[in-house]
């Protein structure tokens, strides 16, 4: 399990995760596969993951276009079983 944190200037959520995964390129995004199934696609804010022991073991720094508070990201989608 791994948490995960996402920070913008309006705020910050915190998800539970089975996976995450980073796609660099010119709009550098991160895929985030959360434990009830779904994944959601992050392209602004910072990104935290941190292990089972609270251990930040990745930081990703996107663009800094922001998400409204509370928001899911735009590509939420149910993950295949």
């Amino acid at each position: 399990m791994l948490t995960v944190k996402h920070v913008t200037a309006n705020g910050e959520n915190v998800w539970e995760a089975q996976s995450v995964n980073f796609e660099a390129g010119e709009r550098a995004t991160v895929t985030v596969h959360f434990e009830d199934g779904l994944a959601g696609s992050f392209d602004g804010g910072v990104i935290y993951v941190m292990n089972r022991h609270g251990a930040t073991v990745a930081k990703y720094t996107l663009s800094t276009r922001e998400m409204p508070m509370g928001a899911m990201p735009a590509h939420v989608a149910a993950v295949a079983a």
